[in-house]
């Protein structure tokens, strides 16, 4: 019996790498926020105030 590749490695691998990915940018985020954020300053409430403070980073 003959296997054949069905692309379901491959498709997993990718999913791998995008958890693999997902994980960095979370610990990225966090050393961002407490750059941005140190203890003491309040986070604003605003989402739009924290994407102009990250562009402006």
């Amino acid at each position: 019996m003959k296997l054949t590749k069905t692309g379901w490695e491959d498709i997993d691998a990718l999913f791998s790498e995008v958890e693999r990915v997902h994980n960095e940018l979370e610990v990225i985020r966090e050393e961002c926020k407490d750059i941005l954020y140190p203890s003491g300053k309040k986070k604003p409430d605003n989402p739009d105030v924290e994407k102009l403070l990250v562009r402006s980073a």
